[in-house]
């Protein structure tokens, strides 16, 4: 069984539409609801890939009902506890006259440290059946930034792996828990680590800094180009396959879901980074918002190559 964590879920909204200028009214031309959050992104690509796994969230107690429905929609196994307010919601604009997508998320509902209590010991209970944790996403107003730390502690006391996907002080302290992986992409390394990485090199002498500071592994994707993983020892480079991208969203949850669906069924490291990698990819094959169907997925393997770089 593999946990996901979404403290700070939403509903995801994509609007898709003929051309978007500022000033201008746009009428959309579709519309589309989902279930969002980075854990809960991670939860429906392991179901497509067949892994057994639940996720655990906390929701606005006046927007239970309609987040259950979409977590159903998805197929995604969902237990929560209930704050106060509502659940946030993240826009997508479609843009089709250009292909981009503007996004705007909002904050999230306030968790009180009562709610966040509650939450632990919910997330205690669930790791006596459990080989892995994928915690990640923006904290809601309220969370300490010690949530992650906190949770990746258990785990381990738990002897259960956890993934950290997260940006800035959340991720660097975090890692004094030693999770297993620390995955921001390239962005948000920088903005963790206060500096420009525009090399190779630079990028992997900032995510050896990551496993100095904690991580046993660091991987650190970057759009299109090559992912980097780096442990105290090791130096990975994944070359994803040339695709034309239709949406984004969901990539490095998708990343994630692979990784851990080959890595807690014993498959090596680098070869479960390889499938997490083609996962990805294949992600970005689907209409914003949508989740990879498995048979893309082994249709992108072949074509993601790894070489393992001299340390």
């Amino acid at each position: 069984m593999i946990i996901t964590v979404t403290l700070n879920p939403a509903v995801d909204i994509t609007l898709t539409v003929q051309t978007f200028a500022p000033g201008d009214v746009s009428r959309a031309v579709e519309t589309q609801k989902s279930a969002g959050g980075k854990g809960i992104n991670v939860s429906r690509s392991l179901r497509v890939l067949g892994m057994p796994n639940i996720a655990l969230t906390v929701i606005g107690s006046d927007s239970v009902r309609e987040f259950q429905r979409l977590a159903r929609e998805s197929e995604i196994q969902m237990i929560y506890i209930s704050a106060p307010g509502e659940i946030r919601s993240n826009i997508h604009v479609h843009d089709l006259a250009t292909g981009h997508i503007f996004k705007v998320n909002q904050p999230g509902n306030n968790i009180a440290e009562t709610h966040f209590h509650h939450f632990k010991l919910l997330f205690r209970q669930q790791l006596k059946t459990a080989s892995a944790v994928a915690l990640g996403g923006s904290l809601p107003p309220g969370c300490p930034i010690s949530c992650y730390r906190e949770l990746a502690e258990l785990a381990q006391r738990h002897n259960v792996l956890s993934v950290v996907d997260a940006v800035g002080p959340v991720l660097l302290d975090s890692l004094a828990a030693k999770p297993y992986v620390a995955k921001p992409n390239r962005s948000e390394l920088e903005e963790t680590l206060g500096r420009k990485l525009r090399t190779e090199k630079q990028v992997i002498g900032a995510a050896r800094e990551l496993n100095r500071r904690g991580a046993q592994w660091a991987i650190i994707t970057d759009g299109a180009k090559p992912v980097i993983a780096t442990s105290a020892n090791e130096i990975y480079r994944v070359m994803p396959r040339r695709i034309r991208s239709k949406g984004t969203t969901g990539a490095g949850d998708a990343l994630v879901a692979g990784f851990l669906a080959k890595h807690v069924n014993r498959i090596q490291f680098a070869e479960a980074l390889r499938f997490g990698v083609a996962a990805a990819t294949a992600n970005c094959l689907t209409e914003e918002g949508e989740t990879a169907v498995r048979e893309d997925i082994l249709k992108m393997l072949p074509s993601t190559k790894i070489e393992q770089l001299a340390s």
